[in-house]
């Protein structure tokens, strides 16, 4: 398994001579110009992708404008793995972007495709997560998801030995005060503990946080926010 970090949330993992992104953004700012990369994203080639997952439809992860960028070659020939739902506005959303083949992965059941076998979770009625097994090694992209001990348990026994964890690590969300600020982030610190308490990985890539603040309404949250230097 050969894993290339994109930017913030997305990565590549390359494996049984297949290609799957998740989370492609590599353009422009989100909601409503209040978030920015912290840094330039690493280009795609996407005529090697095989397979693009998108764990829910926030814009840091369910890019419209990355999205739409994609050769229309190899978006009718990339497939789409999105988590089974209730509602079918997403797999909608794909179709009228071009995207041609959307693969829905029941949720907490394992799925194998082009042998390589994926487990697909969720977190409320948004969030998902998605493991990767190759048979060799088993990576479990957490992404913005939050449990409570006894389902990451669960998780842990449906899916089985991890290793290699990506996981959140630091807030991605608007807060009021700035006392919620400070405890939000330090939260997502016991969050990510408790994840590497339970998983047990080999690897633990903290992610999904490489973002800045750059509105003038919410920029004073960088200073709360947790960063690998400061944690």
């Amino acid at each position: 398994m050969e894993i290339t970090f994109v930017s913030h949330a997305s990565f590549i993992v390359q494996t049984k001579g297949k290609a799957i992104i998740c989370d492609p953004w590599l353009t422009g700012k989100v909601f409503n110009d209040s978030w920015a990369l912290l840094a330039k994203p690493m280009e795609v080639d996407f005529t090697k992708i095989d397979y693009l997952f998108i764990s829910h439809e926030h814009p840091d992860h369910f890019n419209f404008p990355s999205l739409k960028k994609i050769p229309q070659a190899d978006k009718s020939r990339i497939i789409i793995l999105y988590q089974k739902h209730a509602s079918a506005r997403l797999a909608e959303a794909f179709m009228k972007m071009g995207f041609e083949k959307i693969i829905e992965l029941p949720i907490y059941k394992w799925t194998q495709v082009d042998g390589i076998r994926l487990f697909c979770g969720s977190s409320g009625s948004m969030d998902s997560f998605l493991a990767i097994d190759d048979g060799d090694q088993k990576l479990l992209n957490m992404n913005d998801c939050v449990f409570t001990e006894k389902q990451y348990n669960y998780i842990r026994r449906k899916v089985g030995k991890v290793d290699i964890l990506f996981t959140q690590f630091s807030f991605a969300n608007w807060v009021g005060n700035d006392s919620d600020v400070v405890d939000n982030a330090n939260s997502k610190i016991r969050q990510m503990k408790k994840q590497m308490e339970v998983f047990n990985p080999r690897i633990t890539v903290p992610f999904a946080s490489f973002v800045y603040f750059c509105n003038n309404e919410n920029a004073r949250m960088n200073a709360w926010a947790n960063t690998p230097e400061k944690n």
